[in-house]
């Protein structure tokens, strides 16, 4: 099995510095066009209204794929605190019970299928499903567990060889 192929969705990051923090929430579901294009503007209205001790965060947000919910903030003028963290947290809890969805189940890997799909597993059902042959060492994976934005770009997208998922490798 081979699935290293280009990704399926067009990666915009936003222009702030590699240093800026990144929360990326996955969805334990595809969302509709409708529900992308809602939660995508409550996503923006969050970030352009989330502060730290009253002053107001550099933050975008971004949705991609209908799937991944990410949060930015660049730290240089203003970091986020762990009072502004409990709201991002608090507006995602939102978004799942809007949506009927989970953004916060961290057991859940995406990967890339054999025709460009974007399908995801429980992390504990890997073992069964490389040695069935659904996925293989260069299975493109999204690596949610990164921390900033520079990761993001150059991390996010890459075999299950090269993620922290190796560890199920045969």
């Amino acid at each position: 099995m081979n699935s290293q192929t280009k990704a399926p969705i067009e990666i915009r990051l936003p222009e702030l510095p590699d240093e800026s923090r990144a929360w990326i929430y996955m969805c334990d579901r595809k969302l509709e066009d409708t529900e992308t294009q809602a939660l995508e503007k409550s996503a923006r209205e969050f970030a352009q209204e989330w502060t730290a001790h009253r002053q107001q965060l550099r933050a975008e947000a971004v949705v991609y794929a209908h799937r991944f919910l990410c949060l930015f903030v660049d730290q240089s003028a203003a970091g986020a605190s762990g009072c502004s963290i409990d709201s991002s947290v608090r507006f995602v809890q939102a978004m799942e019970k809007q949506f009927t969805c989970s953004f916060t189940n961290r057991m859940l890997l995406a990967y890339i299928t054999e025709d460009g799909q974007i399908a995801s597993t429980d992390v504990r059902e890997l073992p069964q499903i490389l040695s069935e042959g659904k996925i293989a060492r260069d299975t493109l994976i999204f690596d949610n567990l990164i921390a900033n934005l520079g990761d993001m770009r150059k991390h996010w997208i890459r075999p299950l060889s090269d993620s922290w998922c190796a560890r199920f490798l045969p």
